[in-house]
């Protein structure tokens, strides 16, 4: 199935479909099908971009091939298409922790951190690091 120019928030029922997402791009930043893929529990095969080899640590049935041929990405789908299963809850976990909302809390207690340890470590001309 591929699910091109379908509506984004038709795009779960497209993942709860499949039995696998084969991800094959060349140049990607962090691509949200394969964090859609996760939050479905959907199982990836993927070749080795981005973060994706991260994202896929762990899950269930998720393979990072170890290079781009058809040859090495149908044997690790085949052998995600034979476990026949999701990726037991350890896909969806693993996308919970991209939440926006636990994202933003990370990051300002990043900077809260930074700005205590700045005022406890004042320069020798005054300023603060």
């Amino acid at each position: 199935m591929i699910g091109w120019r379908v509506p984004h928030d038709e795009m779960p029922y497209y993942m709860n479909a499949c039995d696998a997402l084969v991800f094959t791009s060349r140049e990607e930043g962090s691509p949200n099908a394969v964090k859609e893929a996760l939050a479905c529990d959907l199982p990836v095969v993927s070749v080795a971009v981005a973060d994706v080899p991260l994202r896929l640590e762990g899950i269930p049935g998720c393979e990072v091939c170890t290079d781009d041929s058809p040859a090495a990405i149908a044997a690790a789908l085949e052998r995600t298409l034979q476990r026949d299963e999701r990726s037991g809850g350890r896909g969806r976990a693993a996308a919970r922790q991209l939440d926006e909302r636990l994202l933003t809390d990370r990051v300002i207690d990043i900077y809260r951190s930074v700005l205590v340890g700045a005022d406890r470590n004042p320069r020798s001309d005054g300023a603060h690091v």
